[in-house]
């Protein structure tokens, strides 16, 4: 839901307003803004019944936007949107995005060495929106070092090591220049889909 808090936060003034957006309560800032009451819903909020769980939910996804301050007890908390958490935020994003990417481009390559590809062709610079990341050739990489490293360490460990080389192991995926400028192309394409002009352009020239 916040993809859809972001195009009333656009700072139409120009970028010298480190006054544009001041600190305030959440509902101060809703009416403001106008933002609609469906919006709201998707964080709990603006509701007579919403509870404390779902308040501190609100609370903890606004965060990737805003900066809240709380020192005046939960009857006042107060929010200040700012730009660079947003980016920070659609930032991580993009890089997920990259990674589910990374990871298919590997296996269409695997498929294609194997031929198991029965078009001959793993198309690498095609994109398609419904692509998927790999959940079984991953399980079973966990699997298998879950069994190495059994007898070295007790079984927190042994999670928390097996999390860690696994992620490792799929970041440090090679990839060519070509495979690159396709990831990097297409992970953006998926995320600016969501994301009004003034956020896409904001994205884009963080990141390039």
């Amino acid at each position: 839901p916040l993809y859809f808090l972001l195009p009333y936060f656009e700072q139409v003034h120009g970028e010298k307003g480190a006054t544009a957006f001041k600190w305030q309560p959440w509902e101060q800032i809703c009416s403001s803004k106008n933002i609609p009451r469906d919006i709201l819903d998707c964080f709990g909020s603006g509701s007579a019944t919403s509870t404390s769980n779902s308040c501190k939910s609100k609370n903890s996804q606004l965060r990737h936007l805003f900066e809240v301050n709380d020192q005046y007890g939960d009857d006042m908390i107060l929010f200040k949107f700012q730009k660079e958490k947003a980016l920070s935020w659609l930032q991580k994003k993009l890089t997920k995005v990259e990674l589910i990417i990374r990871v298919q481009i590997i296996m269409d390559r695997k498929r294609a060495d194997n031929h198991l590809d029965t078009k001959g062709d793993s198309n690498v610079g095609a994109f398609s929106s419904s692509f998927r990341l790999p959940e079984e050739e991953v399980e079973q990489s966990q699997e298998q070092e879950r069994t190495n490293l059994a007898d070295e360490n007790n079984s927190n460990a042994v999670s928390s090591e097996i999390r860690d080389k696994a992620n490792d192991s799929i970041v440090r995926l090679a990839l060519n220049a070509v495979e690159e400028a396709s990831m990097h192309q297409a992970a953006a394409q998926v995320v600016c889909e969501y994301l009004s002009p003034y956020w896409r352009n904001g994205l884009l020239q963080s990141i390039f």
